[in-house]
């Protein structure tokens, strides 16, 4: 019954969005709210400068992010005026275009600002503040491989700019590391059986050999334009940090995982068995659906559709003249 519903509100809207443009009625874009969406790219290339580097925007490929409390609780702070700030525009008298951007982003702020409420003063907050900056599918380990791969390397100031962004890798696995103790200490912590290969991912940049790491590559293969004196001069202060700084700070973390970390993460997979239990759980949900359902109700869903295709796939089997169950038909299909 849904499907004539959601056709009707897309034609009715289709129909008013004409009426309107035909009467001459929409309206102007909203230089007001343009230029606070331009501002808030402009603040979260400045809080992230690494995707400055990922969009190809220059001046910012000597700095990392600042994961500090000062600066989590910053940023959680500005979320709370942001929300307040978009709320006081009239949506009825935005552009169909605004409106649409206006409400998608305060629907991801709102959303946002209910994460963080579960953490109360804990020095969370979400994405990459969030309680767990390392996993199995993100953390420095894939960081700096995908941001030295995506860094401009075409002349020596280039390289300069990178090596200042290399001295301050410690600091950050630093900050790191005390995000992840305050998770120990509050139960925030992920499943120990998702996080059990995690330590050896962090083995290219912890060994002693600086050239085995992505963060050498840069060094490796010079531009042209890069002449002898300064491939040498760039070498050497690459091989002093990475050497006197960046690997050690990369051992003492990947000793930590090993022996704190990991032995303290949660023996359960469930992500209700956090500390603000079912309620972040429903939360991921909405997050993860854009739909107003309950867990349970997502999980009904799913046992039908399972029990759909698995009937669907019988009735096929049947059709090819099979005799066998199902995994002798699957192990039929991998081996003839």
């Amino acid at each position: 019954m849904a499907a004539p519903n959601v056709a009707a509100r897309i034609a009715l809207a289709t129909a008013l969005c004409a009426c309107l443009a035909a009467a001459g009625k929409e309206p102007a874009p909203n230089k007001a709210l343009n230029a606070l969406f331009d501002r808030e790219f402009k603040l979260s290339i400045e809080e992230h400068p690494e995707q400055a580097t990922f969009l190809g925007i220059p001046g910012h490929d000597d700095r990392l992010s600042d994961f500090s409390p000062q600066a989590i609780a910053r940023r959680k702070a500005h979320l709370k005026a942001l929300i307040a700030e978009l709320k006081r525009f009239d949506p009825k008298a935005l552009s169909t275009q605004d409106r649409i951007s206006r409400d998608v982003l305060l629907d991801t702020l709102e959303m946002n600002a209910r994460e963080i409420a579960f953490y109360g003063e804990l020095p969370f907050g979400v994405d990459s503040d969030g309680w767990m900056p390392v996993s199995p599918m993100h953390g420095p380990q894939q960081l700096f491989s995908y941001l030295t791969q995506a860094t401009r390397f075409q002349a020596v100031r280039d390289y300069e700019t990178f090596l200042k962004r290399l001295g301050a890798i410690p600091t950050l696995l630093a900050q790191d590391t005390a995000m992840m103790r305050a998770g120990m200490k509050s139960g925030w912590m992920p499943p120990r059986a998702a996080m059990s290969r995690v330590p050896e991912m962090f083995v290219p940049y912890a060994g002693a050999n600086v050239t085995a790491t992505p963060l050498w590559q840069p060094f490796a293969n010079f531009p042209p334009d890069v002449n002898a004196g300064d491939r040498k001069r760039l070498t050497e202060a690459a091989k002093s940090v990475l050497a006197e700084k960046v690997h050690p700070a990369f051992a003492q973390f990947k000793r930590f995982l090993e022996a704190e970390y990991l032995p303290a993460a949660a023996p359960e997979l469930a992500a209700s068995k956090l500390p603000a239990g079912p309620a972040f759980y429903a939360l991921r949900v909405r997050e993860s659906t854009t739909l107003p359902l309950e867990p349970a109700a997502i999980h009904e869903t799913g046992k039908r559709e399972v029990a759909r295709i698995r009937a669907a796939m019988g009735e096929l089997i049947a059709s090819t003249g099979f005799k066998g169950t199902l995994a002798e038909f699957i192990q039929f299909l991998r081996t003839d």
